[in-house]
Order: C-alpha cells, then sequence, then structure tokens
C-alpha cells in the first residue's frame, strides 16, 4: 500500500470517528487539520466539501476554526509582509478590490467589505514588521459575525462606542466585543487594550463624559495568540 493510500485510509478513520461523535486524541486532530491544509492548497473544490461536513465539529469539539477561503488571513499578511511598497504605489485614502491581487478578493471581501481604508493597511503592515523574530500566530478566524454587546440601559449610544466596537470587530480573530462598567468622574488617563486570559481581552475606551470598560473575546484559547492579538489591536488602535 502506498504511503498516499495510507494516509487516505487514516483520514477515513478519523472522519468516521467524528461522524460517530467519538473524541478524536490530539495526533489524529493534528492530521486531520494537515489534511484540511493541504486539501485546501490541492484542489478547493475537494476542501470545501471538507468544510461543509467537518468545520462546525471542529470547532464545537475542539477550538479549530477552518478558514473558508482558499486564500486567508495569513496570505493577505504575506502578502504585505511581501510588498512593502504597497501603499506607496496605492496612494488613496481608501482601498477597493481591485488593488489587491485576485485571489485575495473573497477574503478581503468577507473581511473588510468593498473597501478597505488606507491606515488600516499602514497599521498592518507596521506591526507585521516590527518585530519579526517574533512568532505572530493569531487567534483563527471567525465562522460567524462578530456579536456587539452593550450594558444594559446604554445602548451603543455613547459618544464614539460604537465606531471604536465596530474597528475591534474588523478583526476575524475577535468573536465578540462587550461593554460591562463605566466609570464616571475619574476618568482613565489612558485608553489601552490588555490581555485578561487566553480567550479575551480587556480594554478601556474614553469619550468626553466617562471611560467604558469592556471585553474583546477571542475565537480560540491560546494565551500566546492572545498576546499577539492585543499587540496588533494596541498598534492599530493607539499606535503602541
Amino acid at each position: 500500500m502506498s504511503t498516499s493510500a495510507y494516509r487516505a485510509e487514516e483520514i477515513k478513520i478519523i472522519t468516521e470517528k467524528i461522524k460517530r461523535q467519538t473524541r478524536l486524541d490530539e495526533d489524529e486532530l493534528l492530521m486531520l487539520i494537515a489534511y484540511a491544509q493541504r486539501l485546501r492548497r490541492k484542489s478547493y473544490e475537494l476542501y470545501r466539501s471538507f468544510y461543509n461536513l467537518y468545520a462546525d465539529s471542529l470547532y464545537r469539539e475542539y477550538g479549530h476554526c477552518l478558514t473558508p477561503f482558499r486564500y486567508g488571513r495569513d496570505d493577505f499578511y504575506d502578502y504585505l509582509r511581501q510588498n512593502p511598497d504597497f501603499l506607496i504605489n496605492h496612494p488613496q485614502p481608501f482601498l477597493t478590490l481591485d488593488d489587491f491581487p485576485a485571489f485575495l478578493h473573497e477574503y478581503l471581501l468577507f473581511s473588510y467589505g468593498l473597501t478597505i481604508a488606507a491606515q488600516e493597511v499602514e497599521a498592518l503592515q507596521k506591526f507585521l514588521v516590527s518585530s519579526p523574530q517574533v512568532d505572530w500566530g493569531l487567534p483563527a478566524s471567525r465562522q460567524k459575525e462578530v456579536v456587539y454587546k452593550y450594558e444594559k440601559g446604554n445602548s451603543y449610544k455613547e459618544l464614539g462606542l460604537k465606531s471604536h466596537f465596530e474597528k475591534i470587530g474588523r478583526y476575524d480573530f475577535v468573536s465578540r466585543v462587550q461593554s460591562y462598567r463605566y466609570l464616571r468622574g475619574n476618568k482613565s488617563s489612558t485608553d489601552k487594550i490588555e490581555v485578561l486570559g487566553p480567550d479575551y481581552l480587556g480594554g478601556i475606551f474614553t469619550n468626553k463624559e466617562k471611560s467604558i470598560y469592556y471585553y474583546i473575546f477571542l475565537t480560540e484559547s491560546n494565551y500566546q495568540k492572545a498576546v499577539n492579538a492585543c499587540q496588533m489591536l494596541n498598534n492599530e488602535l493607539y499606535g503602541r
């Protein structure tokens, strides 16, 4: 039996376990994820079938998010790293999908819409090249729309809060943003985001009247990835 046939048989056994709702061990899970990544590059049509069959189970049971795109966030970041003069060649304040390679259009449309602010791209590029020795692993891309929740009785009418939350929600590793406490009088002197746990961050947003505390929930539980996500958001929102 060839190696490829042997691996196909192993994958079949693993997927049958998922169908029977039998728990996978760590090696089986890693093998299945590696198989999915190879499949995504080799045959996107087959990958989409695999995604439709198993993405929900992998996320629900193991906290692993498969991307629905052939080319996703990692490819976008790689493109920005490899093209440091991108904004020099595209000086307009807002970029359209046609300013980027066609292979990124599906992901960009889903994550950003029809236009992308040049400031967002600039912040991403600065972040990605700031410390190349660091592992920039980030939480997996979410599979559903981001959820915004506001403290009862205050809705999102606080000045600037809704737009601030929506800026955070543009990052696909954010699953929910939720305000939870308001501080009147002694407002915070510095807005910032901090790591509170392996799957959530805490932030402070200040307008003219008050400081507002909020949580940022991430798509997976991994402390190092939470640190990386926190640094990316601080760099994008506050330039630090």
